[in-house]
């Protein structure tokens, strides 16, 4: 499933398809197709942005898809400010169509958020109505936000709330919620301290991407050591484990991050926290 040289065609129905649409201002491509760092691979999606002066009716009756390719598996998705087909075609590219109403300046529409932490890594533009002015922003990094005294405290403590949760749902057996929570909450907000402690140890400027993206080039090499057992089978002793370690490795990534910083790391609570679940632990053994 190579399909790296197939996309062009796919790009090129639907740029053909949008110039019979009258409603269709202008696509913009986006992700790694449209990126010059990290550009696509064999197995990258194509990442779309269209500019619509009525997006209802493409939300309604999806039909409109067969136009460009024949859709397998189109699966809508509705947000505040827009929605999203994501298809996966029947000779198996996959993309994703983002629809947001064009209104009179399309410069001015994806000057507003999300848009522009969207195409800081770069876009281009697919199709474009004649007579219409579309500026895209220039690709640049985007500067990432500090955390601040509260905000670090603020993860650490919902850190240990979870974790401390998590000690209970495993004690009763609920295996199910406890690794709900380990492998979304718990995973997610370690992965935010494992971002914010590279570049409190590497600098501010460190590019720690988005959902982990390229993690093993950006992160402490002693992270990647830790995480794998961060993960456990479906089973209490394997949870356990799961658990202990993740929170070995959350807990020195926040002091350090908190020295660097020079943020209080609240070690009582933290203390408190982990004797308690070492209690729930050894009652269930």
């Amino acid at each position: 499933m190579a399909l790296l040289n197939s996309y062009p065609k796919l790009e090129a129905k639907i740029s053909r398809w949008a110039q019979e649409q009258t409603a269709v201002q202008a696509i913009l491509r986006v992700g790694s197709r449209a990126r010059q760092i990290r550009p696509a691979d064999d197995w990258s999606d194509l990442d779309l942005i269209l500019l619509v002066s009525e997006p209802e009716p493409y939300a309604s009756d999806g039909a409109w898809l067969t136009a460009v390719g024949e859709p397998l598996v189109p699966v809508l998705m509705r947000y505040d400010n827009g929605f999203e087909w994501l298809v996966v075609f029947a000779d198996g590219l996959k993309a994703d169509f983002y629809f947001i109403e064009a209104g009179d300046d399309l410069t001015a529409v994806i000057a507003r958020p999300p848009f522009p932490h969207v195409l800081r890594r770069g876009a281009d533009v697919l199709y474009v109505r004649p007579g219409l002015t579309l500026d895209l922003p220039p690709a640049e990094q985007e500067p990432a936000a500090r955390p601040t005294a509260v905000s670090f405290g603020h993860e650490v403590h919902a850190m240990l709330l979870s974790a401390f949760k998590t000690s209970k749902y495993i004690h009763r057996g609920d295996l199910w919620r406890a690794h709900l929570l380990l492998d979304t909450d718990m995973r997610t907000r370690l992965l935010t301290m494992i971002e914010w402690h590279a570049r409190a140890l590497f600098g501010q400027d460190r590019d720690t991407w988005y959902k982990g993206r390229y993690l093993d080039e950006w992160a402490d090499p002693r992270v990647l050591a830790a995480l794998p057992n961060t993960y456990g089978r479906f089973t209490p002793e394997e949870t356990w484990r799961a658990l202990f370690a993740m929170l070995v490795l959350y807990r020195w990534l926040a002091e350090e991050t908190a020295v660097k910083n020079q943020f209080h790391f609240p070690q009582t609570a933290a203390d408190q926290i982990l004797a308690w679940i070492q209690d729930i632990y050894t009652a269930a053994s």
